[in-house]
């Protein structure tokens, strides 16, 4: 089959339109984020519905000076399929925080401290 203008353009625009959901719209699945003055080691681990450890990192925060936050650590590929997670997240010197995240769609999950030192796990949005 010859090759014409229109066809190399058709197979151009299908691969382009293809790699558009790969190139720049994948979301964090996980954002960290540190709201105190002190550098945090925080430790997250996260378990799908069939028991498997989807995600076990301890992950170092830059201190939070006047309220300007930091650059901070993001996963991705954490919620390889849609399902209830339970992800634990805890300090060395403080609390302990469980969530069960039901992940539908491609949300941005954060796992935040604050002084006190407190946790709080949530979900930031599409």
């Amino acid at each position: 089959m010859a090759r014409t203008r229109r066809s190399v353009l058709g197979v151009t625009a299908a691969s382009l339109a293809g790699l558009a959901g790969c190139i720049g719209s994948d979301p964090e699945d996980l954002r960290f984020r540190n709201f105190t003055s002190d550098r945090r080691e925080l430790t997250v681990r996260i378990w799908n519905e069939r028991g498997e450890q989807a995600f076990d990192e301890t992950v170092e925060l830059a201190a939070n000076f006047a309220g300007e936050q930091p650059e901070q650590p993001t996963r991705r590929g954490v919620f390889t399929s849609p399902g209830t997670y339970e992800v634990t997240a805890f300090l060395p010197d403080g609390p302990t925080e469980t969530a069960n995240w039901t992940v539908e769609k491609r949300e941005t999950y954060h796992v935040s401290v604050y002084d006190g030192p407190e946790l709080t796990l949530g979900e930031l949005g599409p």
